[in-house]
């Protein structure tokens, strides 16, 4: 579904094209989904602190970082405790950071939010993903020859949860019962197909078709255009009747529709801004689509681009002449029910448009076959071993961090999750066939279902590691086991001086080691 969208999205508008028109992740959809508000102030790298809080930055894998930054000596939660569980938040489950370390460049927005600074993380978020969207894009466009990165990043979760929403009928999955309603994030989660019960080539031809057949805009394409799953604020009829959740609501919406950039950037270095126009998508609010106005009067001024050091001043620029040219928004409330209309200058001006770029499904499915062969010609043995799926699954079911670079300890804490792991299906096994080691009929007959191991030099390294509670040579006549007949390799009960009954055997078996003298 995913890889799907990519070939539909536009980076200099932030939208998908489609027949119908464009349609994009807002604002309305971050609060319904995540339920976080569009209000406060905007982050940037060099928002002052009260307190720089330190933290042990010698370990920065999940799990030892972690363990480092815990103190075990109090009960209590401390600031740096805290710090650091929202850096861990932040760059794991929030906004995804490519490595499977802490990156210390969240450790600024971790420090904001401990302080309890109003800073809105719905912009943010929604700011990485229109990022993320543009780098992946511009990955798979490289020629097939260039160096690329096959490793997408960023909020693509929320992507996911948003296009479960808008194609909530075409999901095999049925709608959950008794869920929460706080957000719409819990309904949507459980509509994510099974990766395990899908072929991939034919889920990407349905979304794909799905997407060239939006000739016409569904309600479907809408689905909190009159929200009643989210927070409190967002759900409440419009108008209010209390004069100060009025005000709440309309600073609020205002925000929704308000056409603005997005600064992103959580290093000097960094530095970027982002085109936010709702004004592309008045279908999604529930309001009749006309020819829009773009937020940018030139093409040279589309915000999609970062700034380097030494125009830090025209980033600042940028913000302060988007936030005056968008500041005079006012928004009166009244009573409307959702439409999905559009004009007829519209109808005509996009249906031209999207002739002179429209595509088939054989096409984009040669470009993205040709993008990821040339990746894997071009992968290194590390950029190979480092297929998230697999090393998430080892991680699950181990309960350890996987370490490229020093696979001994993994294997070595792997080791004894597993035996705990065997020891508790020993426990639940009364009878043992006799003379059989107990350990080894248990791997054998009740074996844990293990996951796929990352195809890197764990592979290669955990055949010949064994774990230290496991014996070597009852390991080796336990795999000596499980081979056919023909090429196991059997112990007999009696040697050669011994045996009770004829030996026939040819003489080209025979070998002479001892000269037998004559006489």
């Amino acid at each position: 579904m995913l890889a799907s969208s990519f070939f539909f999205w536009e980076r200099s508008t932030n939208t998908f094209h489609t027949p119908q028109g464009m349609i994009t992740p807002t604002l309305l959809d971050v609060a319904a989904i995540a339920g976080l508000r569009p209000t406060g102030s905007s982050f940037t790298f060099d928002r002052p602190v009260k307190k720089e809080i330190k933290l042990d930055y010698n370990h920065l894998t999940y799990k030892s970082f972690i363990l480092r930054n815990h103190d075990k000596t109090s009960a209590n939660v401390s600031d740096s405790e805290h710090v650091a569980f929202l850096l861990f938040w932040l760059s794991a489950f929030f906004l995804c950071s490519k490595s499977l370390q802490v990156p210390q460049k969240f450790v600024l927005l971790a420090q904001l939010l401990h302080e309890g600074t109003d800073v809105c993380l719905g912009k943010v978020l929604l700011g990485e993903l229109y990022l993320s969207l543009s780098q992946a894009i511009t990955s798979l466009q490289k020629p097939s020859g260039a160096e690329k990165n096959i490793l997408f990043a960023g909020p693509l979760w929320f992507l996911q949860l948003w296009l479960n929403a808008i194609f909530e009928t075409k999901l095999s999955t049925p709608s959950p019962q008794n869920v929460s309603t706080s957000i719409a994030a819990f309904r949507l989660n459980c509509l994510t197909p099974s990766k395990d019960k899908v072929d991939p080539e034919t889920t990407f031809r349905e979304f794909f078709t799905a997407f060239m057949e939006m000739t016409s805009f569904t309600p479907n394409l809408a689905p909190f255009a009159a929200p009643t799953t989210g927070p409190k604020w967002l759900v409440r009829p419009f108008p209010c009747e209390s004069p100060g959740e009025q005000l709440e609501s309309i600073s609020i919406w205002r925000e929704f529709f308000r056409p603005q950039v997005l600064p992103l950037g959580f290093k000097k270095s960094e530095v970027n801004v982002l085109g936010y126009q709702p004004q592309l998508v008045a279908r999604q609010f529930g309001l009749c689509q006309i020819v829009p106005i773009p937020l940018f009067s030139k093409k040279d001024a589309i915000c999609n681009e970062g700034f380097c050091d030494k125009d830090v001043d025209s980033f600042y620029e940028a913000l302060n002449y988007y936030d005056k040219k968008t500041s005079a928004l006012r928004l009166e409330p009244l009573s409307f029910e959702p439409s999905f209309y559009c004009t007829k200058e519209f109808e005509v001006w996009w249906s031209t448009y999207y002739k002179s770029i429209q595509t088939t499904l054989g096409v984009c499915i040669g470009k993205m076959t040709e993008a990821l062969q040339s990746v894997q010609k071009k992968a290194t043995k590390k950029t190979r071993g480092m297929l998230i799926k697999e090393i998430q699954s080892f991680q699950r079911f181990f309960k350890t961090v996987y370490l490229p670079g020093r696979l001994n300890l993994t294997l070595s804490e792997a080791a004894e999750v597993l035996k705990e792991k065997v020891k508790a299906k020993v426990l639940k096994i009364k009878l043992f066939p006799p003379f059989v080691d107990k350990y080894v009929y248990t791997l054998r007959h009740y074996c844990p279902k293990f996951p796929a191991f990352p195809t890197s030099d764990m592979a290669l390294a955990l055949p010949v590691i064994y774990p230290k509670w496991l014996d070597h040579f009852t390991y080796k006549c336990f795999i000596q086991s499980l081979l056919p007949l023909p090429k196991r390799v059997t112990s007999t009960k009696y040697f050669l001086h011994n045996y009770p009954g004829h030996i026939h055997v040819n003489s080209c078996h025979v070998q002479v080691l001892t000269q037998i003298h004559q006489g």
